[in-house]
């Protein structure tokens, strides 16, 4: 598998909360979210309404590291994507890596690459719904620039090949 890195980001600024509440604001959905870290399997906010699609991405980070056993602080985010939807550009899985890096510093657990990955692959495929593999996922956490990655999704390993300079 060949992958290359775009240059589009997720922006996300987050403080932790000593309450078990993870609020997440969305700038490009322009929506708020609230939800309870006891209630994370009910996928439901504050008030009992069904979380919105895009809110279940970074809400399906927290649910995926505690199913892994790690713990869950609140917190109080905002994030822009600044990645196209709908154009199979991985949209969903860089806020997911966002969230997972975030939670990552904030809870100081250690993790390489492919644990990250193989946690938002669970939260993709588990919770929200989504079946998918970590090619997104090492994509975004590996690539670097003017380079390309090629996984071999076997073995889990990858290489990076510089690209041709332009002529």
């Amino acid at each position: 598998m060949l992958s290359v890195a775009v240059d589009f980001s997720v922006e996300l600024v987050a403080s932790q909360l000593q309450d078990p509440i993870i609020t997440i604001t969305s700038i490009d959905m322009d929506a708020s979210v609230s939800i309870s870290v006891e209630d994370l399997d009910l996928k439901k906010d504050l008030v009992g309404n069904d979380l919105p699609k895009w809110a279940l991405f970074p809400v399906g980070i927290a649910w995926a590291l505690k199913q892994a056993g790690k713990s869950i602080s609140g917190i109080q985010a905002i994030y822009l994507s600044k990645i196209p939807q709908g154009m199979e550009l991985s949209y969903s899985s860089a806020v997911e890596v966002a969230f997972a890096s975030l939670w990552k510093v904030i809870g100081g657990w250690e993790a390489d690459s492919t644990a990250v990955a193989r946690l938002c692959q669970t939260s993709n495929n588990q919770y929200v719904g989504i079946p998918g593999g970590l090619t997104s996922y090492l994509t975004i956490l590996n690539c670097i620039e003017d380079h390309i990655l090629c996984i071999d999704t076997r073995k889990l390993q990858w290489e990076f090949e510089p690209m041709l300079p332009e002529s």
